[in-house]
This record gives structure tokens, sequence and C-alpha cells, in this order.
């Protein structure tokens, strides 16, 4: 009888492993995560329902529904829905953990859960928390990268570690030490790019595609501190339309943006996020001074609080291009009573609000028609004998216009001229002109491979508190990074 209990007690942890649930990726749980990526909640949940009815216990209808939301709140930034959130993490977490230990999935789902929490509790404004889920992640992919290290897919949470890493400036450097993180921006493109290359190489995992080229776009494009290529496209692909018109949009390549960003939206039909509407109005006011009605598309069916001061800030903008003060400032009004201020953009919209300042007619034409690309023209819309530079503020903006103007028809020398000028006069002011051209400088000084790339990286902390402060020291620091690299 006691050899007959030692056995079952021998027994039990094999029954136990035995019966974890396991990793099915069935064709339903693929199907799923390519409507993620159309941007179809409906579909999503079809799959997903169908998935429970064959496979109640897969670990990966969790992981995927947990996906999904956490695309739903990047793009609508709802509060009320990260909170509806909050109440189901601790069962999905306890269902994933629960799963098949030997499986390389195991550990990858738990990083990539992990993950998405981290951003979206920095999106939420729970930065302590963030950096604790930003921990776990790292753990769990330290531990896969151990057991399985043929498990390529182990890259995709690598490069998001390291492009995090990467983007987190000197002034919140405590949040990567309590994550335990580093990276620089070099690493994880390479590693995105390898993951990519193994996954067209061995015709494995192909669904993953639309989202590891969107990542790509978010390292080049914010890490590496220079122009993102051309995204290559995944046929009739709501997110593969989305990120090649970003990159487009990144190019200052205006028409060929907007014709992405229509494209998605007719892919992705009632279910098109929102943020396509405000891009496609930048794109249509960047060329012609028009958005088209895109700005009030955005504001009418946006359900969240990013870009609504930003928007109405432009709407202001279009009415004092055509001469009407009375618009503008009902438009401008508007910002001091709805969203957030979480972007740069709506930061300076607020300000802008705050301010009662009216904008220099020709600085506004000179702004759009360079973020339109159309540097020559911008050039010449300050180029004008009754241009009226009120005070330091217009005469930072005007030589920092001047200066990316140059840098954009690749003058470069001239560029630095003027840029070095900006930062001469507007580097007391509490605006970005002066720190954004610093970063500038030290992107022209780095394609030359020359040491005063670094003095200029260095520099772009040091002014005073502007709306952009975050996001430019954020790019000078993963900028350092790189050149110390």
């Amino acid at each position: 009888m006691k050899r007959l209990y030692l056995f079952v007690l021998l027994l039990l942890p094999m029954c136990t492993i035995a019966q974890a649930p396991t990793f099915r990726l069935t064709e339903d749980i693929v199907a799923a995560y390519i409507e993620i990526t159309q941007f179809n909640k409906d579909m999503v949940r079809h799959h997903l329902q169908k998935e429970a009815e064959k496979n109640p216990i897969n670990p990966f209808s969790d992981y995927l529904q947990n996906t999904f939301d956490f695309y739903e709140f990047a793009v609508t930034d709802r509060r009320q829905f990260y909170r509806q959130l909050l109440s189901t993490r601790k069962d999905r977490l306890e269902h994933l953990e629960a799963a098949d230990r030997s499986s390389p999935f195991y550990h990858f789902t738990l990083s990539e859960f992990h993950l998405q929490w981290s951003i979206m509790r920095m999106k939420a404004g729970e930065e302590v928390l963030a950096a604790k889920e930003l921990r776990k992640a790292f753990l769990h992919w330290e531990t896969n990268q151990k057991k399985h290290p043929e498990f390529y897919l182990n890259l995709k949470p690598a490069a998001m570690l390291h492009a995090l890493g990467a983007s987190i400036p000197n002034s919140y450097k405590w949040l990567s030490d309590l994550a335990g993180i580093s990276g620089n921006g070099i690493q994880a493109q390479q590693e995105i790019l390898q993951l990519e290359r193994e996954i067209l190489r061995q015709q494995t995992y192909t669904y993953l595609l639309p989202e590891i080229r969107f990542i790509r776009f978010f390292i080049e494009s914010n890490l590496l501190g220079e122009t993102p290529i051309t995204v290559t496209e995944t046929t009739s692909n709501s997110l593969s339309k989305l990120t090649q018109a970003l990159a487009f949009f990144k190019q200052k390549s205006m028409k060929l943006a907007a014709v992405k960003f229509q494209e998605c939206e007719s892919l992705a039909g009632e279910n098109t996020p929102s943020v396509v509407y405000y891009f496609l109005g930048e794109c249509y006011l960047n060329q012609s001074f028009d958005d088209k009605g895109y700005f009030d598309d955005y504001l009418n069916t946006f359900a969240g609080t990013t870009f609504l001061k930003s928007a109405w800030r432009k709407k202001g903008w279009m009415a004092f291009l055509k001469n009407d003060t009375a618009q503008y400032h009902r438009c401008i009004s508007r910002i001091l009573t709805v969203g957030n201020t979480l972007t740069d953009d709506d930061r300076q919209a607020q300000l802008e609000a705050q301010s009662n300042r009216l904008p220099n007619l020709a600085l506004l034409k000179a702004r759009l028609l360079h973020d339109g690309g159309q540097f020559e023209q911008s050039t010449k819309a300050i180029s004008v004998n009754d241009l009226n530079l009120r005070d330091a503020y217009d005469a930072s903006e005007f030589w920092y216009r001047l200066g990316r103007n140059c840098q954009g028809l690749k003058k470069y020398d001239q560029a630095l001229v003027y840029l070095k000028k900006t930062i001469e006069i507007g580097k007391k002011l509490n605006e970005y002109f002066a720190a954004s051209a610093a970063l500038q400088c030290g992107l022209i000084f780095e394609q030359r491979n020359d040491q005063q790339a670094e003095t200029y990286f260095k520099m772009v902390a040091q002014f005073p508190d502007h709306p952009y402060k975050k996001s430019l020291d954020a790019k000078a620091e993963a900028s350092l990074k790189r050149w110390r690299k």
C-alpha cells in the first residue's frame, strides 16, 4: 500500500503536465489574428467564439483576446475601456500561466502579454506599474531565449523590449532601471529585420508580417533618426495600408500618404480607426490649406481624448488662413474644453489657446508647406519684404523654418547655419524650435560621422521646458545611444 501511495504521488506531477492547456495554432486562431490587423471587431469575436466551442481552453484565445483589446485601446484611447480591461487582466494571466510550460509559446505569449500591458499602463499614466510589467516581459523573454533559442519568434518581443529600452529618456531612467532593460535602435531594427527575413524564408507565421512591419516602422521612424523606407505591402491588409500611409506621411509625401490612408479606410469600412481621418486632414491641410472635412470626421467619430485639441487648433488655422479671425478664435476656444495634453501636438495646441497670440500668417504657411514636403514653396512664403517678425518667438521660428527647408532640400551646410541661428535666438524660450534645431544638427553631423553629433544630441535636453520636450529628449537620448554604439 505504501508503494502504491508513493507511485501515485510521483504520477501526479506528470498528470498535471499532461492536463495543462496546450497551445493550438488552429485555423480560427490564425484567422482571428489576421482580423485583428484588419480592425474587424466582429470577425475577431466570431473566430474566437468558434475556437472556444472547439477548444475551450486553448491559451492562444486569451492571448489573442488581450492582443485585440490592446489594439482597441491603442486606437480609441478610451479610459473607460481601459478600466474595463483591468477587470479581465487577472483571469487571462492565470489562464496563460496555467498553460503547457514546455511549449516555446508559453513564455512568448506571457512576454507579449506583459509588453502589451506595459504600453497600456504607460498610456494610462501608470508609470510604475508599466515598468513592473516591462520587467516581467523581459524575464519571460529571457527565459524563453534560454529554453528555446531556436524559436525565432523570440525576436519579436526582443525587438520591442530593446526599442522601448532605447526610447526611455534620461529623465525617466528610473523606469528602465526598475524594468531592468536597455537597448538601442540599431539592435531593435536588426532583430525585427531578422524576424521578417526568417518568416519569409520559412514561410511560417506569415500572418504576423503586417504587425512586424508596423513595429519596424516604429523603430526606424522613432529611434534611427532617418526617414523610414516605404513599407512592403501585405495585400489587402488594413494595418499594412496604415503603416504604408504613415511611412509616406513621415517622408512628407502627402499625396501618396493620402492614397494609402484612403485605401485603409476602404478596406476597414465602418471599423476604420478614427486616427485615419485625423491624418487625412493633415495630408490635405499640408498640401492645400484645406482638410476636406476630415478633422470634423475625426472629431465626430473619435471617442477618446487624443488629438482633439490639435484637431480644433488646425481647424482654427484654416479659418485664420482665410482671414476669418472670429472663426479662428471660436475654434481655439474649444481647445480649452476638450481632450487632454498627453501628446506633443495637444500640448502645443493648449499653449496656443492660453496665449491669446495670433499666428504669424507667413510662418504658418511656411510650417504647413514644409510639413507637406514643399520646401521651396515654404521658403518663398517667408522670403517676403513685409514679413513681420514680432519678437524672439517669431525670429526663432523664422530661422528654424529656413533651416528645416534647407535640410529637406539636402543643402546641409546652409541648414546648419540657420539651425544654429535658431538655437542662439530660441535657447531661453519655452518653445521647441531650439531643441528641435539641436537634434537636427546632431542628425546632420551623425550622417557625416562628425564628433559634433554628440554635442548637439546632449544639448537637446538642456533647453527649458516646452511642449515637445519629452519626445525630443527621448529622440536625442536614442540618438546618443545609437551614436555611441
